[in-house]
């Protein structure tokens, strides 16, 4: 049976780790060589797109506004974690109404998990639909548990947080240079484009040749798989808390 590469959702990385990944797949190649692997014309292209993501990123660390949006988004996770927090202490309300009042509340906290450990723009929408829920059909739960002016922080917060990222990618989109996602979609066609041909070139010339560093980005994108898997299932036992 031929080897063949994993699959790993490229578009799910957040840009940081979606640059590592090609860093590191940059490497790989270089290790087994373009020539060996057959890919040198499909090597240049990809290299060129790695750099202009490289010089895309710099700009975006650049931005002015990138400190705000950090700084921001430490805020409404804190708003977050401190509601959460209150939320749970009512848990152990010895007044009847406020208990049942607590235990409703459970079911909005239980559903969204943890919105927070999200990527941004996931989380602020989620965050959004949070905070319709307990100002809508829970509005008088959060009042009875002397909750609103926690839930009025982590609104103001989030809108912050917003208002930073609208700011920041009128920025970007002002510069001439390719967009963000342009590079990413144009990287990974380039990326497919050559695992698929070497897959075609085990089919033609057996594996012996291409074998080890198919096993070596195996290897990898099984760690980035781990890694995913794992935040997946922290944010699952946070929504249980």
């Amino acid at each position: 049976m031929k080897q063949k590469f994993l699959k790993l959702s490229l578009h799910h990385l957040r840009n940081e780790e979606w640059y590592n990944f090609f860093l590191e797949f940059k490497s790989f190649v270089l290790q087994f060589t373009p020539q060996a692997l057959g890919i040198e014309a499909q090597f240049a292209q990809i290299v060129t797109m790695i750099q202009k993501a490289d010089d895309m990123l710099g700009q975006i660390r650049k931005s002015a506004l990138t400190s705000d949006i950090k700084r921001f988004d430490v805020q409404r996770d804190s708003a977050f974690r401190a509601l959460k927090a209150s939320w749970k202490y009512t848990l152990s309300e010895p007044e009847p109404q406020k208990y049942q009042a607590a235990e409703r509340l459970g079911i909005v906290f239980n559903h969204f998990g943890s919105p927070v450990n999200k990527p941004y723009n996931e989380a602020t929408g989620a965050i959004m639909n949070f905070l319709d829920e307990l100002r809508g059909k829970y509005a008088a739960d959060v009042e009875m548990l002397n909750l609103t002016d926690m839930v009025n922080k982590l609104e103001d917060a989030n809108n912050a947080f917003e208002a930073a990222i609208i700011q920041r990618n009128a920025e970007v989109a002002g510069r001439p240079e390719m967009k963000m996602l342009e590079i990413r979609h144009e990287t990974n066609r380039c990326y497919y484009d050559i695992t698929e041909r070497i897959e075609a070139l085990t089919l033609l010339e057996g594996d012996e040749r291409f074998a080890g560093f198919i096993r070596t980005l195996n290897t990898n994108i099984e760690r980035y798989k781990r890694s995913h898997r794992s935040a997946k299932k922290d944010d699952s036992e946070n929504g249980q808390a």
